[in-house]
């Protein structure tokens, strides 16, 4: 796939970047919906607000990781292998998830980490304002940035209706959307069929369901596109937009509807 490539989103910075090689472990496999455990080699970045990894070779979906700081736990030094790693902790719905990562200067990145102030929070809208002002068409710049503003970002099992709220609760509040009963109505009994009949899918239609339900608020509604590059595996791709921000995205060709 040439060399593996990371383009962080406007007003994001670079801080850090090594090749390595990333412990992919089963318990990733299994959260992330990647390929099977392993070591991967690759490139870490690491932003001002991001961390990713790319691995070196094809398929890249299966292993490509970006997750906000916020998701991301303590970058801590494990002393104990020869050479250093770097030990994360990735936050997901079903606890965190450890890996290690080998890279030439274990010590820089964890000085580097500790040094780093909180990540911006709340943004994304201005820097999505400030990019179609400027008529910016890199699709993938604007992938991190679109992640922000999409839903659910979490997991659940199609008949834990109790995982599913507080997913997608959380979510909801995030995006600055007042949760209502109503929203989980069809989702619900989603659920309950698809625990009767011992079905494991169906997360997708409560998806679905919920942000239809939601409607619009403050001119904005949920729209569901084609996939972008980069995105997680196996998530839909819907986004809370405005009437001009879908317009605008459209005409320049940075996302088309599903």
């Amino acid at each position: 796939m040439g060399s593996p490539t990371f383009e962080p989103p406007w007003g994001d910075e670079t801080l850090l970047t090594d090749r390595c090689r990333l412990h992919y472990t089963d318990e990733m496999s299994a959260d992330l919906a990647g390929g099977p455990a392993g070591w991967i080699d690759g490139t870490i970045w690491l932003t001002r607000e991001r961390f990713a990894f790319r691995p070196a070779q094809e398929p890249s979906h299966f292993w490509a990781v970006t997750v906000s700081r916020s998701d991301l736990g303590e970058i801590r030094l494990n002393a104990s292998s020869n050479p250093p790693r770097l030990g994360l902790t990735f936050r997901a719905l079903r606890g965190a998830i450890p890996c290690e990562v080998e890279v030439a200067n274990a010590e820089a990145w964890v000085e580097l980490a500790r040094e780093l102030p909180e990540p911006v929070a709340g943004d994304a809208r201005d820097r999505l304002s400030e990019a179609l002002a400027r008529q910016e068409r890199d699709t993938t710049r604007y992938v991190a940035l679109l992640l922000d503003l999409s839903f659910p970002r979490g997991d659940w099992h199609v008949e834990l209706i109790e995982d599913m709220r507080d997913v997608c609760g959380a979510r909801l509040a995030q995006l600055g959307i007042e949760e209502k009963e109503s929203f989980w109505t069809e989702a619900e009994a989603i659920a309950r069929r698809a625990e009767a009949k011992g079905r494991e899918t169906g997360r997708g239609e409560q998806i679905a369901q919920i942000c239809h339900a939601v409607g619009t608020v403050n001119n904005r509604c949920f729209r569901r596109y084609a996939p972008l590059p980069d995105w997680p595996h196996g998530e839909p791709v819907w986004l809370w937009l405005s009437d001009d921000e879908d317009r605008r995205l459209r005409e320049l060709g940075v996302i088309a509807v599903a």
